[in-house]
């Protein structure tokens, strides 16, 4: 599928909102528990993002699903 030229791409603005928000979260976790669950809390996003790019590996948009 192609973007047509007349529509904005906000994937980097998307990219920059989602990083300061997992850098408030972060913050305000160890503020609250300490630096133990913060670690625990980034090996789990961690292993939720890889288990993510993995199901879009699979499921790849072809022209023929269309």
């Amino acid at each position: 599928m192609q973007r047509r030229e007349d529509q904005p791409d906000y994937q980097s603005a998307l990219f920059i909102f989602l990083g300061v928000s997992l850098i408030w979260l972060f913050l305000i976790v160890w503020g609250l528990f300490g630096m133990g669950p913060v670690l625990v809390l980034a090996v789990v996003l961690n292993h939720l993002i890889t288990r993510l790019g993995v199901v879009l590996e699979d499921y790849s948009v072809t022209e023929d699903r269309f």
